[in-house]
């Protein structure tokens, strides 16, 4: 678990400790004999025991590591050429991809992909950290639009993906729990794009929805979020995470003020929000036995509150 540790920014000066899971849920007898009974599945070693060492034990104090160097990503511009098997192969083998097939970024596509944004191809748009070389990549409008092509989007899309890319946000989360994340459209854009805000809004249907919530997950994998027992350590994983449940917001037929509306914009501005929760369904709610009226089920998850 040192590489773990030393792969944040951060030091961090404890060990990290694990609990045999699941242990969300579970009744305070239960845990109880998981943490005094239960092994690390790490060190094979009893949980209690090892908290106990850490907690009588002094610890080396590590001393805070420089701040991370902020550097341009390089990649390979040109690939060399090949067969398109070969290359969706090498694609998905450099971590690129999610499995499923992509859209190859030729120079001829990324620049189609940007006559869809006046900004600068150049003009830097957001940053995430490299915890394999400790340093903070800058991501350029092109690199977002190489994104957008590889999760098949039209040059129309790229502002509202390159609005996501902005937030710096992964939506693949690290936790145990099938964690998955949303994506809530709102203003003109919505309808210049035909998103679908109706019937079967978060299905597969249609295009628009599809791939730029594609777009994003293409994107964390890449910034390096999807990376096993390194930045991903989800016991299960979350199959939304495909096209992150993206929607737009059905503002016409709603019978409360727009999301974004809400949160201080104004009706005619184009607003693109980010969410993250539990599964739709989880064990914790079923085993509750609680039933919530529709609408008021939909409130709160609109105001962002547990139920």
């Amino acid at each position: 678990m040192e590489s773990v540790a030393k792969s944040y920014p951060k030091a961090i000066a404890l060990p990290f400790i694990f609990t045999p899971t699941p242990v969300i849920g579970l009744s305070h007898e239960a845990l109880y004999k998981k943490i005094v009974q239960g092994n690390d599945p790490e060190t094979e070693r009893r949980v209690i025991d090892e908290i106990i060492e850490v907690l009588t034990t002094p610890q080396e104090i590590k001393k805070p590591e420089p701040a991370p160097t902020t550097v341009e990503e390089t990649p390979e511009d040109v690939l060399r050429p090949d067969t398109e098997d070969n290359l969706q192969q090498l694609f998905y083998d450099r971590g690129w991809t999610d499995g499923l097939p992509i859209i190859l970024p030729t120079e001829e596509r990324v620049e189609k992909m940007l006559t869809g944004t006046k900004r600068s191809p150049d003009e830097e748009v957001s940053q995430a950290y490299d915890h394999d070389h400790h340093e903070m990549i800058k991501y350029t409008v092109r690199d977002i639009a190489i994104y957008a092509v590889m999760a098949g989007a039209k040059p129309e899309y790229l502002p509202v993906i390159l609005a996501i890319a902005s937030m710096g946000q992964s939506s693949i989360a690290p936790s145990t729990t099938a964690f998955g994340s949303m994506l809530l459209v709102n203003g003109p854009i919505r309808n210049e794009l035909g998103m679908n805000s109706g019937i079967g809004a978060f299905s597969p249907i249609n295009q628009a929805n599809s791939v730029i919530g594609r777009a994003w997950t293409l994107m964390s994998i890449c910034w390096g979020y999807a990376k096993v027992k390194r930045t991903i350590w989800s016991s299960q994983g979350c199959n939304e995470l495909y096209n992150n449940m993206c929607v737009a917001e059905n503002e016409e037929r709603s019978v409360w003020s727009p999301f974004h509306v809400d949160k201080g914009y104004k009706p005619e501005e184009s607003v693109v929000s980010t969410f993250r929760g539990w599964a739709v369904v989880n064990s914790i709610c079923c085993a509750a036995n609680r039933s919530l009226a529709e609408e008021d089920v939909c409130r709160k998850l609109l105001e962002n509150r547990p139920y």
